[in-house]
């Protein structure tokens, strides 16, 4: 599915099957660039649409940039 990950990429099934299901996508040409580090809004956008994740508002945040306010 995507030309820059080996078979024997790690995550290479999981990066399929989240792709599967539409919770991820790679970038132009058919590329996933799996050696970029991953934004904290693309984080949160695969945890909403992961099936069966249960949000718990009050577990402890540990993203120093952030005050415990927000």
């Amino acid at each position: 599915m995507y030309t820059d990950i080996p078979k024997s990429f790690w995550a290479y099934d999981a990066i399929l099957k989240l792709a599967e299901y539409g919770i991820i996508s790679g970038y132009e040409a058919g590329s996933f660039r799996p050696d970029l580090p991953i934004t904290r809004a693309e984080f949160a956008k695969i945890m909403s649409l992961i099936p069966d994740i249960e949000y718990n508002p009050q577990n402890d945040s540990s993203f120093l940039d952030v005050s415990e306010d927000k």
